[in-house]
């Protein structure tokens, strides 16, 4: 579920369970659309993010996502998804850069 098919630089494509009827399940959309930022940017680590579920989605549909790269600066980038299966979803996402000195959480995410 969240091991996307990347189609271009920045656009990805994301399938469902088959047995999903109705609508999509919002957790699964963000986390589909974090996977695909966190793709764009290297050695950083969510640092924050801000999601607008604008419509349901359609589960027999594959999510089309598009990252667009904001800002990539010394510490931070920023990145805006939109994700589309018949519907829209907003993200936006900060990424910071990954430090020698990380919590052991984050650093253990990263094995």
């Amino acid at each position: 579920m969240l091991d996307l098919e990347q189609v271009e630089e920045n656009l990805f494509r994301a399938f469902h369970p088959q047995a999903r009827e109705g609508r999509l399940y919002g957790g699964q959309i963000m986390a589909q659309a974090l996977v695909a930022a966190a793709r764009t940017v290297d050695d950083r680590i969510i640092h924050s993010v801000h999601g607008y579920f604008l419509r349901p989605g359609d589960p027999k549909v594959p999510a089309i996502i598009k990252v667009e790269r904001l800002r990539d600066g010394g510490s931070f980038s920023s990145r805006r998804v939109v994700v589309a299966a018949t519907a829209v979803r907003v993200l936006v996402a900060a990424l910071r850069r990954l430090e020698r000195h990380a919590p052991l959480q984050v650093r253990l995410l990263r094995q």
